[in-house]
């Protein structure tokens, strides 16, 4: 019998995963281009597998992106600033651990992020020709702000994000934003979309919208499944936001599987 509920996952996740472009129907930001009109990346040390095995070597020139030294991405953050510049810095065993961050073609310095330092956990590779960093107004302040992926597994990419502050000149990130489980943008409606796989059967969707505190949550649909019988019962649990707290609205059980509703 085909895994439909599976089939469905899948389906969803590629949705958000392998996206990379504005829907012009419902004004949808897919996050997973690092690829801009008005920015450029660029890297240095092209002899970088040199001084490797040669099974390592194989392994990241055909499987893996070759991130060691300099990993140069230019963006441009708001249409009165200069482009900013990120330089990405790879170590020996291809993990990133820091970026520097200038201002157009300066030398000098605005901020040093430190990914080996907490709260950060950047100890992943990337696939070869896969983004990973990117530009995106997460806050909707007309400035954008900065993405990277920090890992990648069965319940698929999570990205950390640093949101851009005008009054300060830097780059700061907080709780919510540390671990984005394949975030998907909403600009018109001011909604950040999660998708979740835990990897233990549970599966969630969930609405944020913004407002002038953050992020809050609005609505999740979670799915799950237990035995009853020896048989599968698959339940979908729907929940909203209702006088400042989230509730159960919905519950449905059903014996084969559940298509989400957003």
């Amino acid at each position: 019998m085909p895994n439909i509920f599976s089939f469905s996952i899948i389906l969803i996740t590629g949705l958000f995963l392998f996206t990379c472009c504005t829907d012009k129907n419902d004004n949808k930001v897919k996050i997973l281009s690092s690829v801009h009109s008005d920015s450029t990346q660029t890297k240095t040390n092209s002899n970088k597998l040199s001084g490797l095995n040669l099974q390592t070597q194989k392994e990241i020139s055909l499987e893996y992106e070759d991130v060691r030294g300099e990993n140069v991405f230019v963006f441009r953050i708001n249409p009165q600033l200069p482009k900013f510049k990120f330089v990405l810095f790879g170590d020996s065993t291809n993990y990133f651990n820091s970026i520097k961050i200038y201002k157009n073609n300066s030398k000098r310095e605005l901020q040093h992020i430190n990914l080996l330092e907490e709260p950060y956990d950047f100890f992943t590779s990337y696939w070869k020709g896969e983004p990973y960093f990117d530009a995106k107004d997460f806050n909707f302040d007309g400035f954008k702000d900065i993405m990277m992926m920090n890992c990648e597994g069965t319940g698929g990419r999570f990205w950390t994000v640093w949101i851009y502050d005008s009054t300060k000149n830097i780059f700061r990130t907080n709780k919510f934003y540390l671990s984005l489980s394949n975030p998907v943008l909403y600009p018109t409606k001011k909604e950040l979309y999660i998708y979740d796989h835990e990897g233990d059967g549970t599966n969630s969707l969930s609405i944020y919208k913004y407002s002038v505190k953050g992020y809050y949550l609005l609505k999740q649909e979670d799915y799950w499944v237990y035995y009853k019988n020896e048989k599968r019962i698959f339940v979908r649990d729907i929940k909203k936001r209702i006088n400042g707290k989230m509730k159960l609205v919905s519950r449905k059980e059903q014996n084969n599987y559940f298509d989400f509703e957003f």
